[in-house]
């Protein structure tokens, strides 16, 4: 019987280098054993299992925060914050203009591009991952919040992603992922190329880009609109940004390709690597042997435990790649996803001879087990559920692993 608690501190303690060699953000290990038989189960209490490392990690007593993530410590990590207060200013800069001109700001300073996964998968190594418009309208909302002003719906934000600094270390990682898309190493602003994909999407990725920045904009748009060109030009106000479209993935399902994707990467895959909440975890390739783990994470705010998580999902993703040289990660985490993506985009190409294709699929992988009463409200739409009643070849199954991976 594998020891989860054991191996998820040796992925720890392989993963806390590699985030300070990529971030240059440097986190300590656990200052409290967890080997105890009464610690959580890391399969089946993730969000225990999380909470309890981060506050063995930080040193501080474990409390409850607002009832949502159990045992969340108050571990702030050392992160600078100056991009974050300077994108918070340009939002506010940002907040009178009118819809039309907003988003000709917005296409001024950034180009959302088109991505074929199936054609990138096939080509070679590569990350895809998005962030809608949750993560930015959190960086509008709380701009307006420390100014005072009004925002169209309560987001709560100081309880989203403040309380462990997310934003200000998802933003360092798409400042150190901006030169991975690029065909000249000098250039920046480049998150779109041969080995990433990092897609900015207005909305929740249903409809591509193109069609969510039209006047008159959804409030979720508007919002989403300040947020990531206040962001992308507080990283670097100088150069026009190179972004692919956050409904590449989704569109897949619309055009019924999500079978195309699955057989490129059974041809390409040794070893697979499914991260997400319990729901997903049961997902394989359809037809495909080889290699195959699963790491449970919490199926909400998981982003908050980013100090305790970021670390074992690297750690378990060099594990794995150092014994089977062609690795495929697919990733249901939120925004957490990103962020592990963009970490992965800057240090796999260090991997010699490893391959690592990384897919932040999001809500898409519900597709698989649609009929789980934990999935979430995506695949009841009923839009999604017209499309899935016409029939998806998915790809992706539901299979049975007697080791629990």
């Amino acid at each position: 019987m594998i020891d989860r608690r054991s191996e998820r501190l040796g992925d720890l303690e392989r993963g806390l280098p590699i985030v300070e060699r990529i971030l240059g953000v440097t986190l300590p290990p656990p200052s409290v054993a967890l080997h105890a038989d009464a610690a959580p189960d890391p399969e089946r209490e993730p969000d225990a299992w999380f909470g309890r490392l981060q506050a063995a990690m930080s040193g501080r007593a474990i409390r409850a925060e607002m009832g949502w993530v159990p045992l969340l410590p108050d571990l702030v990590a050392p992160v600078p914050d100056g991009t974050l207060r300077a994108a918070r200013t340009r939002a506010l800069a940002l907040r009178s203009l009118e819809d039309a001109a907003l988003v000709a700001a917005f296409q001024a300073a950034v180009e959302i591009g088109p991505v074929d996964l199936v054609e990138r998968v096939a080509a070679g190594p590569f990350v895809s991952v998005k962030l809608n418009h949750g993560f930015w309208e959190c960086v509008t909302s709380t701009a307006y919040a420390a100014a005072g002003l009004p925002y169209y719906r309560d987001l709560d934000p100081w309880r989203q992603h403040l309380i462990s600094r997310f934003d200000e270390v998802t933003l360092l990682a798409i400042d150190r992922a901006q030169r991975v898309g690029a065909a000249d190493p000098a250039a920046t602003g480049w998150l779109r190329g041969p080995r990433i994909a990092f897609g900015i999407s207005p909305r929740n990725g249903d409809d591509p880009a193109w069609q969510t920045l039209v006047p008159p904009l959804h409030p979720n748009a508007h919002g989403a609109a300040i947020g990531a060109l206040a962001c992308l030009q507080a990283i670097d106000p100088e150069v026009r940004w190179h972004v692919a479209d956050g409904a590449a993935a989704k569109q897949l399902a619309w055009q019924d390709r999500l079978g195309e994707l699955a057989a490129a990467l059974v041809d390409r895959t040794d070893a697979l690597l499914v991260i997400g909440p319990a729901h997903v975890t049961d997902i394989s390739l359809a037809g495909w042997q080889g290699t195959r783990e699963v790491i449970t994470v919490p199926g909400s705010y998981v982003h908050e435990l980013w100090p305790s998580v970021l670390p074992v999902l690297l750690g378990a993703i060099e594990r794995l790649a150092d014994a089977d040289r062609r690795l495929t990660v697919i990733v249901q985490a939120g925004a957490l996803a990103a962020l592990l993506g963009l970490v992965v985009a800057c240090w796999a190409p260090s991997m010699a001879g490893v391959e690592i294709r990384f897919l932040d699929l999001g809500q898409l992988l519900d597709v698989a087990v649609r009929d789980d009463p934990r999935v979430g409200t995506w695949v009841h739409k009923d839009r999604v559920a017209e499309r899935l009643a016409g029939g998806i070849s998915s790809g992706f199954v539901r299979v049975e692993a007697p080791d629990g991976r």
